[in-house]
């Protein structure tokens, strides 16, 4: 053959660097020419190689052009132009081959334009090429190896080669002559671990799609596409008949998405280098939908390489009409104006403009979290942030800080999404307002910000005044606090007025309702909104170490100190208030474990985690979280105090049980007591200055003296600096002063008023008269006062209400909260109260004892114990029983009344005790004579078991000996089968390589098979096996084939005689029957073979 090439192209690749070279000889009419290509990130060359026997072996990856080596162990490379120094040595590791040939039987096929090989999938490199004063170094790199030979590069192709970890993936379709006609080939590789699927037009695949960048294979249930997502392709040189004539355009690397699908399901799914993955789509048809003229400003922040030039300002720009900038620093926003994040760097905003710095070495580096968690600073309430396709879960830590800030968070709905990492992520952690395709998004978002103000926040967070009209109506924000203590047992009253009412109008929005009154009757509705309102109001942002200087000041200034004071046998006890879903109260437990292990020494800590949100409760009790938590926690401490499950992290068992979590109200519930340190961060931000006091006073009762107080940077104590003296003032650590007082510091004795549900009728008919809820609650504290000490217990003598001066009766025991009767009620009243109630509820009559001496804090009493059943309403018994402690007053209450004897008391006592235990040992009785019949019936079960398992057992021997036939013939059948794969490609090869047309028909004259010889007399191509023969010209028009055929299937006797083609060539035309091995008829044999002539030419006499 006088035109010919042979090249192999060697690609290197490593984190942010790609380098191809490819070594090639060409011959054109005779002339032999050399060249090496090299392309790079930067730029592309064709160098030219003059050298008196330059070699490149055509099939293993050998070349020698002068100094420049290339072999499959590795390349030493020596290139000085005017325009390209390049000079190193790359190594290369054992190669990762094919399984079989990637070219099959067109191997074998003699006159083909162009042979492809692989050489090597994938093989690691090691090294260094430095280009034009640029070092590319390979350091455990991977490689890639191929090569093509023949007479031309084909004229239309698209190829790709993608390497990834455990994995190579190969592609490329190409338009391949084939004699007159042409058509389109496919190859294609992808290696996973030790799976290879190879689609191949020899194995039936076909190119569904080849166009825009997109390359889209089918071959039976087999799916795979590739789709280029930018274009940074440089021109090389390619070779027609051996000349390096033609230019073709290829990238060294480029961002591209790959995905491979069996029936429809998703084998393996990628997107190459830089961005998040399937980002670049979700963005071009959002802003598709997003008007030029919103007036919204734009950031879009993605994941680049740091050597990446992004071409991000092009791509979209041919997507939007809104001008689309690269940012810079310092660069003012603008409305309608589309802002990209440059590579290696954060961005962040403060007041109205942009600014970039540059990552930190040798950090995880999360760009979205930190431009979202500085929009939720700077905009608060105003921010919109979307997620859109992408994997990982970038994002959802930022996400978190615009929603405490009150901001509005989107998610692309998963469905939509090439990658549902990302939105996934966010949408797991309940805080998206909205899942939405991006045609939605677009929508959300201009009829958010086309949306005016709904509500108008107070100036102040005290009650509103008369002249002061929030709302329609006052009382139907009181219908919603009643609605939503309903639902969470939660009173919102006290809470930030501002807060409330943001919250409130952001799910206004959200639900698309425009006023308080529809929202109101929404919420009777729906109690799913209801949720999301509580969810919304009780936002639980947090993070492990939050404000990690804090933590390092509250680890060294106040945990080393009380570990160091307290004794060995003494507990260290910790409240961790408002805890939401455990992140602070670990991090404590972490210092304290950390502190312990430094001084050496081993302490009983128990730190008390309690919120009023029992679903962050639950998933704090479980201590698992998301991988995001290593933005927060070090590699040390990750390791140390944590278990990694998948993609998340557990914390330890020594570190978990320190912590009792518990769903507890700060302001209903009792407080704990003798701490050593309370955290309570970010939590008072939320409260009105009422509900501040009553913590402090709780804070203040339930601390030890010279106890710790750890709150949130926004918070202070400074109110109160002779009961808390600041530590570390800008950390927000103070020290308890137990001897402290200040006059107005007392626990909350305010009342919720009960509000009721009111109708809109009822609302315009009481108009006229209106109760005022700060006198209700005034009356009822009156009324307090002047009631004696008395407490309600239900049936399991649990106290629900407190009445009178009860402090001489009741004291809270320390340890786990509790409101037991009998564990707060004065010792010396344990037995009469205990009788007095036994008896009560046996004789459903008031009971009272008189004349009962008690010790108590305030002196020595002699008091009367009445204990009487509540009715109900409607007078019927209730579980409800009232105790009355009565002092100096007149006994007029019902029912049975007895002077207190502790002789008597006693025996009556402990006769009803008697009583109590002989029903208890009667019961104990029967229910151990009913679990000795269970479990006899489970005993009896368990034999059943064991017999069936018996069963089993011998089942599983006979099917093991059936699994060992069926494995020996299924050997046979492959040995068979590789016999006959082998005979196949013999026919095959044979077919191919004769001269001889062959065609095979059925009885119908159906094509079956045939070779290429006949194929080009008959017009034929692969597609057409399984049509009838008469439907195809031939080149024989003058004999009648189709009747011949039918004549042999009829009489059975072979047809032969010269034919000529319309060309003038002399064939032998052979007609025979089709006979099996059992001599039946399944068809013809129709044979031409090239007579090597042609017939004299015709002579015309004059």
């Amino acid at each position: 053959m006088d035109d010919f090439f042979c090249g192999w192209y060697f690609k290197c690749q490593s984190p942010g660097q790609t380098l191809a070279l490819i070594p090639a000889v060409h011959r054109h009419r005779g002339h032999t020419t050399a060249s090496i290509q090299l392309i790079c990130d930067t730029g592309c060359w064709s160098v030219p190689v003059n050298c008196p026997h330059p070699q490149v072996l055509p099939h293993r990856p050998v070349a020698r052009l002068g100094p420049n080596v290339f072999g499959p162990d590795g390349l030493r490379l020596d290139l000085q132009t005017p325009v390209l120094s390049a000079r190193g040595t790359l190594r290369f590791g054992p190669p990762t081959p094919l399984r079989s040939d990637i070219m099959g039987p067109f191997r074998w096929v003699p006159g083909m334009e162009c042979q492809h090989s692989v050489y090597s999938m994938a093989h690691r490199v090691d090294g260094a090429v430095t280009v034009n004063g640029v070092a590319y170094r390979f350091d455990d790199g991977i490689g890639y190896l191929e090569g093509d030979r023949g007479r031309s590069f084909p004229s239309q192709y698209a190829w790709t080669h993608c390497a990834f970890p455990g994995g190579s993936l190969l592609l490329s379709a190409a338009r391949i002559p084939f004699g007159p006609l042409h058509f389109t080939g496919v190859i294609a590789a992808v290696q996973l671990g030790r799976m290879e699927y190879r689609l191949a037009t020899y194995r039936g695949a076909r190119a569904v799609k080849l166009q825009d960048g997109e390359i889209l294979v089918r071959q039976g249930p087999l799916e795979l596409s590739a789709r280029k997502l930018e274009d940074t392709a440089q021109p090389l040189q390619a070779p027609v008949r051996g000349q390096m004539s033609r230019v073709i355009r290829e990238n060294a690397a480029c961002r591209a998405q790959y995905r491979l699908t069996k029936h429809g399901r998703p084998l393996w799914a990628l997107e190459s280098s830089r961005a998040s993955a399937g980002g670049l789509e979700a963005l071009q048809q959002f802003f598709g939908y997003m008007p030029p003229n919103s007036g919204l400003s734009f950031v879009v922040i993605q994941h680049l390489s740091p050597d990446y030039k992004s071409l991000m300002a092009d791509i979209l720009g041919k997507h939007t009409e809104m001008a689309v900038h690269q940012a810079e620093n310092g660069m003012s926003i603008q409305p309608d104006t589309v802002y990209l994040i440059p590579p290696k760097k954060y961005m962040t905003l403060q007041g109205n403009q942009l600014i970039l710095s540059d990552y930190a070495p040798g950090t995880l580096n999360h760009p979205i979290d930190v431009f979202f968690s500085s929009l939720a600073e700077e905009r608060r309430e105003h921010s919109i942030v979307v997620v859109l396709s992408g994997t990982g879960s970038d994002g959802t830590n930022g996400v978190k800080a615009v929603k405490e800030h009150g901001g509005l968070v989107i998610a692309q709905a998963p469905e939509s999404a090439k990658f549902d990492g990302m939105p996934r992520s966010v949408i797991n952690t309940g805080l998206a307002d909205f899942v939405l395709s991006p045609e939605e998004i677009a929508e959300e978002i201009l009829n958010f910000s086309a949306t005016p103000m709904l509500l108008r926040t107070p100036q102040n967070d005290g009650p509103l005044s008369e002249e002061d009209e929030l709302f329609s109506e006052e009382e139907t924000l009181s219908h919603i606090y009643t609605i939503l203590k309903n639902a969470s047992g939660i009173d919102f009253t006290y809470y930030k007025r501002s807060t409330i009412l943001r919250r409130i109008e952001r799910r206004m929005l959200v639900t698309h309702t425009a006023t308080l009154t529809e929202f109101a009757h929404l919420l009777g509705d729906s109690a799913e909104e209801v949720n999301i309102l509580v969810k919304e109001i009780l936002i639980g942002v947090t993070n492990f170490f939050r404000d990690p200087a804090f933590f390092e000041k509250l680890k060294y200034n106040a945990i080393y100190k009380i570990v160091e004071r307290a004794k060995e046998n003494e507990p260290i006890r910790v409240w961790s208030a408002g805890c939401s879903t455990g992140e602070e109260a670990y991090s404590i437990a972490i210092l304290f474990r950390e502190v312990m292990e430094e001084l050496q020494v081993t302490r009983d800590v128990k730190i008390f985690a309690t919120d009023v949100d029992s679903r962050a409760i639950e998933q704090a009790g479980k201590g698992i979280y998301s991988e995001n938590i290593i933005d927060d926690v070090s590699p040390d401490r990750l390791a140390r105090f944590f278990l990694k499950q998948n993609d998340q992290y557990q914390i330890s068992k020594e570190i978990r049980r320190m912590i009792v979590f518990a769903t507890h109200n700060m302001f209903s519930d009792p407080p704990f007591g003798k701490l050593d340190m309370i955290s309570c961060r970010n939590v008072m931000i939320y409260f009105q200055p009422v509900l501040r006091r009553g913590l402090f006073a709780i804070f203040h009762s339930a601390l030890k003296n010279n106890g710790y107080l750890f709150l949130g940077k926004s918070e202070t104590a400074g109110e109160y600096v002779s009961l808390f003296k600041p530590v570390c003032s800008s950390e927000k650590i103070y020290i308890h002063k137990g001897e402290g007082k200040v006059e107005d510091l007392t626990p909350p004795a305010f009342n919720i008023p009960n509000i009721q549900a009111i109708s809109p009728t009822s609302i315009r008919a009481g108009a006229g008269h209106q109760e005022d809820p700060v006198a209700e609650g005034l009356y009822t504290t009156f009324l307090e006062h002047f009631l004696p000490a008395s407490a309600v217990l239900n049936a399991e003598d649990t106290v629900l209400h407190f009445f009178g001066n009860y402090a001489d009766y009741f004291t809270l025991a320390p340890g786990r909260a509790t409101l037991n009767f009998f564990s707060m009620l004065n010792k010396d009243l344990n037995l009469v109260a205990a009788t007095a109630l036994s008896r009560c509820r046996a004789e459903h009559t008031a009971i009272t004892y008189t004349d009962i001496a008690v010790d108590c804090p305030s002196g020595r009493k002699v008091i009367d114990l009445t204990v009487q059943p509540i009715p109900t309403a409607s007078g019927e018994e209730s579980e409800l029983t009232a105790v009355l402690f009565l002092e100096n007053r007149p006994t007029e209450q019902g029912g049975v009344v007895e002077k207190y004897d502790l002789d008597a008391t006693a025996a009556r006592r402990i006769a009803e005790l008697e009583r109590e235990f002989q029903v208890s040992q009667s019961d104990l009785r029967s229910t151990i004579q009913r679990l000795e019949t269970v479990n006899g019936e489970l005993q009896a079960a368990n034999e059943e078991l064991l017999t069936a398992n018996e069963e089993l057992q011998s089942s599983t021997e006979e099917l093991q000996s059936v699994n060992e036939e069926l494995y020996t013939v299924n050997t046979e059948h492959q040995l068979k089968l590789d016999e006959l794969t082998m005979m196949t490609n013999d026919l095959s090869n044979f077919l191919s390589s004769t001269m001889i047309g062959i065609l095979f028909v059925d009885s119908n004259l159906n094509i079956r098979k045939f070779t290429e010889y006949v194929g080009r007399e008959f017009q034929l191509m692969e597609h057409d096996i399984g049509r009838s023969i008469q439907i195809f010209a031939h080149s024989f028009p003058e004999e009648a084939i189709e009747t011949d055929c039918r004549t042999v299937l009829k009489d059975l006797i072979s047809i032969d005689r010269e034919v000529t083609a319309m060309n003038g060539r002399c064939y032998t035309l052979r007609i025979a029957p089709y006979r099996t091995t059992e001599n039946s008829i399944r068809g013809l044999v129709i044979t031409i073979i090239d007579s090597l002539g042609t017939p004299p030419a015709n002579q015309r006499a004059d």
